[in-house]
C-alpha cells in the first residue's frame, strides 16, 4: 500500500519539474516573440483578419526563425488566424500565474480494495469537495491489500478508512495494554 503513494509522489515530483521546465521554455520564447512582433509594428498586420493567411504565416516564420518548436509556431499562427495575436501578454501573464503555482490543484489519492462505481465516485468526490474546496483532481488506485474500505491522501492528509488500517490501530491498541 506504502509502495503505491510512494511511487505516486515521485512520479508527482518528476512531472512538476517536467511541467516547470517545459512552461518556462515556452514563456521564455513567446515573450521574446511577442516583443519582435509589437517592436517591430507586426501586430497590427497579423491581427487584421482582411490580411491574407499565407501572408501572415510567412511573416510569422520570419519572426521566429526555424529553432522554435512547432507547437509554439502552431499557437502563434492559431492566434494570427483568429485575430487575437493581442491577447499574448495577457496569455503570458496566464502562464506565468500558472508557473507559479497559482492554478496549483490539489491531488486527492484514493485506494480502495476494489474499483468504485461511478456513483461511489461522484458521491465520494461531492463529500470531498464539501470538506477540502473545489480545487481538487482526483485519482483512483486499486489495492487488494487494504482488504476493504477506502485510504484517501490529499496533501499531508490522510483518512485512512480501510479494514487493513483499522486492524493495525487495533493491533498497536492491543500492544498498549499488554
Amino acid at each position: 500500500m506504502e509502495k503505491i503513494f510512494q511511487r505516486r509522489e515521485r512520479a508527482d515530483l518528476y512531472a512538476k519539474a517536467f511541467y516547470e521546465a517545459a512552461l518556462e521554455g515556452w514563456i521564455n520564447r513567446l515573450t521574446r516573440i511577442w516583443r519582435d512582433i509589437s517592436q517591430n509594428g507586426l501586430l497590427e498586420k497579423l491581427d487584421a483578419l482582411e490580411v491574407p493567411f499565407q501572408e501572415k504565416q510567412e511573416i510569422i516564420n520570419r519572426v521566429i526563425g526555424d529553432e522554435t518548436a512547432p507547437e509554439i509556431r502552431n499557437f502563434i499562427s492559431l492566434l494570427a488566424s483568429k485575430g487575437h495575436l493581442h491577447y499574448l501578454p495577457e496569455i503570458l501573464d496566464e502562464l506565468n500565474r500558472l508557473s507559479r503555482g497559482g492554478a496549483a490543484r490539489r491531488v486527492a489519492n484514493i485506494t480502495t480494495a476494489v474499483p468504485l462505481t461511478e456513483e461511489e465516485k461522484s458521491a465520494l468526490q461531492a463529500r470531498l469537495i464539501a470538506r477540502f474546496g473545489p480545487d481538487l483532481d482526483f485519482r483512483y488506485d486499486v489495492d487488494p491489500e487494504i482488504l476493504g474500505g477506502v485510504i484517501i491522501r490529499i496533501g499531508d492528509k490522510v483518512i485512512d478508512g480501510s479494514i487493513a488500517g483499522r486492524l493495525e490501530s487495533l493491533r498497536e491498541r492491543l500492544k498498549r495494554e499488554i
